[in-house]
């Protein structure tokens, strides 16, 4: 009973150290939990932050780019054109100072008007010689301009002539004030300090951390971001802990960088330790009074109970009675406790008269059992070892789950178990007596079964890989081991095991085939066709033809339709390759779009016979509408003298020759295709889109627009909505109303064109204008949300002519309006929906 209270004690000390513990390990998984949150928290904002600024910035690049593009295209244009470009574009976009044009002999062509002074080499300039170097788009690093207000950065394009040659690089000095409002919303928002770093680690724009109390902090903290380059990591900041998530902008020298303090999480973790300690404690003196009024009321009493069996127990049982219980409720088990005392006094007299019988009874039983024990132990050791050996045997063979067969020492069966009969479909009543190679081994191995039995009747072990054959005669890989029966030391037999390794091989052979071939098209893949180049590069071989083959426009198929298009793009020219080049060799896959066929024995001029069927067959394919287009290259090894490796540059030679001569008539056929494509699928017909040409050109020449611009209104006229056509049918074509997730779909065309556009470079001059058309002048169209005057003027036109002969038109979802009403409708959206300024001189034009 003492041992009772002990443990009870003992559990209440365990509880309450649990107790503890619990509050313990709770307040360090809220302060992880708190850090997590201020990490997460630190990570989303840094991505965010990011994102504003590259979209910030790619808006200002496409400006450059469109400009470059505008200019490139112009070689002999004037000044006069030159600067009114520049200028109407500097007045669309309110951040650019200042747009120009410097020319690779040092003249300068400046929106804002400003001349350099004599002898002043702009080409000598950082933006003019890094955009020429790296002759692409540039973002040069943070700088005051001249008159000291504003921290700029410019934006640099150089322009190339048709062979390559410098004409000159177009730029515009950016303002970054913007960049400064981005950072100070989130700042104020979701982050304790947000800035840009440069690769120099200095601070983009002025913030807090270049305080000089602090400056030697940051600086350290500068360095980290740009050595890292992107990450998040907990940093001391003023005394403070924070997580500071950074990463690199694109297309510059910058890195973005916001921190969070850890401790904007810890009075909620406060308050949660504070809960639940108050509860722990509520527990724990729950537990003492349960405790105490255990001990007061059952304990105690019972402890008085014990004291009174133990002084019977050390006394004669004679007479011995125990006392009454202090508690009533004791009573019944004191009452049967000394009922049970006068029990036991009867059966120990009864028991003292029988222990001399019970004596003499177990002296006659000890010298029989003597007897008896000495027989059987003679008995044991003859058998034990035979029956032992025997018995393991026995479960080893009956209990594997591999086939096994017994044979005797003239190779004949003598007994199979479960597995052999369901591995081979034999019972034993069919084959017992029967030699064992015969049931099992036909053909080619019969000989090398034979060979086996008579190594295991020699004494030797066998282990193999081979083939046995089942009662239908079909073969099954197996795993054999064969283990000889030896007693008495003469080999009086063996066991068979077969081991199935079917499924083993079956994936061995899958595992080959896919190191070796392209999922996609089924063809072989670059692994297998390096191996091939080794194989066939024998003088047997000779002459060994090598065509390459490039798929034309693939990127165009995935932009314009998605990448299922053009997986069965690539599937068609397998399908079309293999079904013309089928007369031996081998064909690969070696790269996205790229695909290598190695014929051995055949010549240029049978393999160029062979080279004209494929390209008809691959020209007669069409996928959405746009048909198939490829390049090809051949070149023949007759010498084995002659490189692979050189006639594979042959080939691929030729075959970029054949796609550069073809590429601008492949372009063209594939943008009438597309074009073709739209009209078929929407319900834009020819006759809506020379509407609009019309009608977006008259009001171009109203708005006084250059030639280019007046250009670019033709296109758009008949293509600003070529998005369309990765939009499924159900969804172009329903005559009701759409639903928000199919409204979702349909707002994606435009970034779906400006994609297609973007691959085409006849196109590139007015991807913006597809990508904007459906921006409203109130900021609330799509895709990205301009607006006023960020809108691109000629999609601003677009937007107000497209309307206006949508509403004049039959829909699937609704009948024309009149021209009233249509009249109405524009003038009701002007300065929401539409330019102010453009509505009432397109209704001049359709007057």
């Amino acid at each position: 009973m003492r041992q009772l209270i002990r443990r009870l004690y003992i559990l209440l000390a365990a509880t309450l150290c649990v107790l503890l513990l619990v509050i313990y390990l709770q307040h360090v998984s809220s302060l992880i939990i708190a850090r997590q949150n201020a990490r997460e928290l630190a990570e989303l904002s840094a991505e965010l932050l990011w994102h504003e600024i590259e979209h910030w910035l790619e808006r200002f690049v496409a400006v450059i780019e469109g400009a470059a593009s505008f200019i490139e295209r112009r070689p002999r244009a004037g000044e006069e054109e030159f600067l009114s470009y520049l200028k109407d574009t500097l007045e669309t976009n309110a951040n650019f100072l200042t747009l120009y044009y410097t020319t690779a002999d040092n003249s300068m062509i400046n929106a804002s008007g400003w001349t350099p002074p004599p002898g002043f080499d702009l080409t000598k300039r950082p933006w003019y010689t890094a955009a020429v170097g790296k002759r692409g788009v540039i973002i040069t690093e943070v700088f005051l301009n001249a008159s000291g207000d504003h921290q700029i950065v410019t934006i640099a394009a150089p322009i190339f002539d048709a062979v390559g040659n410098v004409l000159g690089v177009v730029g515009g000095d950016l303002s970054i004030k913007q960049l400064g409002e981005m950072l100070s919303i989130f700042h104020h928002s979701e982050c304790e300090l947000s800035f840009i770093v440069d690769e120099n680690r200095r601070f983009i724009l002025d913030i807090e951390a270049t305080a000089s109390e602090r400056e030697k902090e940051f600086e350290a903290l500068a360095a980290e971001i740009v050595s890292l380059g992107r990450g998040t990591v907990l940093k001391n900041i003023g005394g403070e802990d924070v997580y500071l998530a950074f990463r690199p902008l694109e297309k510059t020298k910058w890195y973005v960088a916001t921190a969070v303090l850890t401790q904007r999480f810890a009075p909620a973790v406060q308050q949660l330790t504070g809960i639940f300690l108050f509860a722990m404690l509520l527990t724990g003196v729950a537990v003492f009074f349960f405790g105490y009024m255990q001990y007061r009321e059952v304990l105690h009493p019972l402890f008085a109970l014990e004291r009174a069996v133990a002084g019977v127990m050390t006394t004669e049982l004679s007479d011995q009675q125990i006392p009454p219980s202090p508690r009533s409720y004791y009573e019944g088990l004191v009452h049967c406790i000394n009922a049970l005392l006068r029990r036991v006094e009867v059966h120990a007299v009864r028991l003292q008269e029988s222990q001399e019988e019970q004596l003499m009874l177990n002296e006659e039983l000890i010298a029989v059992n003597d007897e008896l024990n000495m027989s059987l132990r003679q008995e044991a050791v003859a058998l034990n070892a035979s029956t032992l050996e025997r018995t393991q045997w026995q479960a080893l063979f009956y209990n594997t789950p591999d086939a096994a067969a017994r044979f005797d020492a003239n190779g004949n069966v003598v007994d199979i178990n479960a597995g052999f009969g369901e591995l081979f479909g034999y019972e034993l009543g069919e084959i017992e007596g029967v030699n064992l190679d015969d049931v099992v081994a036909r053909g080619g191995h019969t000989h090398e079964a034979e060979q086996f039995t008579e190594k295991e009747l020699s004494g030797q072990s066998v282990i193999a890989e081979t083939v046995r054959y089942n009662y239908r005669g079909e073969g099954i890989d197996v795993e054999f081991r064969g283990i000889p029966v030896v007693m008495d030391g003469e080999v009086r037999g063996g066991f068979a095991i077969y081991t199935d390794i079917r499924a083993r091989k079956q994936a061995e052979q899958t595992l080959r085939y896919l190191s070796e071939h392209d999922q996609l098209t089924g063809l072989c893949n670059r692994r297998r066709f390096e191996l091939d180049v080794q194989q066939l590069d024998t003088v047997d071989n000779l002459p060994l033809t090598i065509i390459m083959v490039d798929a034309d426009g693939l990127k165009l198929v995935n932009d314009a339709f998605g990448h299922q298009a053009g997986d069965e793009l690539l599937k068609h020219i397998a399908t079309c390759l293999t079904t013309t080049f089928s007369e031996g060799g081998t064909i690969s896959r070696i790269g996205g779009d790229e695909f290598v066929l190695l014929m051995p024995g055949v010549d240029e001029m049978r393999a160029a016979d062979m080279l004209k069927k494929a390209e008809a067959v691959c020209e007669s394919i069409y996928i959405s509408g746009v048909p198939i287009s490829v390049s090809f290259g051949m070149a023949t090894k007759t010498l084995a003298s002659e490189s692979m490796q050189t006639i594979l540059k042959q080939a691929e030679d030729r075959m970029y020759g054949h796609k550069l001569v073809e590429s601008r008539s492949v372009r063209g056929s594939m943008l009438a295709s597309l074009r073709t494509a739209l009209e078929e699928r929407t319900h834009e017909t020819k006759k809506h889109s020379e509407r609009l040409l019309a009608t977006s050109v008259a009001l171009g020449h109203k708005l006084g627009l250059s030639e280019g611009k007046i250009d670019e209104l033709r296109i758009l006229s008949s293509l600003h909505d070529i998005g369309k056509i990765g939009i499924p049918d159900r969804i172009l074509n329903k005559p009701g109303s759409l639903t928000p997730e199919e409204w979702e779909i349909m707002k994606r065309h435009p970034e779906i064109g400006y994609r297609i556009a973007n691959s085409t470079h006849d196109l590139f001059s007015v991807k913006e204008g597809i990508l904007y058309h459906h921006e409203r002048w109130d900021g609330k169209g799509y895709p990205i949300g301009l607006k006023g005057n960020e809108i691109p003027l000629t999609a601003r036109i677009i937007a107000v002519a497209d309307a206006y002969d949508a509403m004049i038109s039959d829909r699937p979802y609704r009948q024309a309006l009149s021209r009233e009403q249509a009249v109405a409708e524009l003038e009701a959206g002007a300065g929401t929906q539409f330019d102010p300024s453009i509505v009432p001189l397109f209704l001049e034009v359709i007057a």
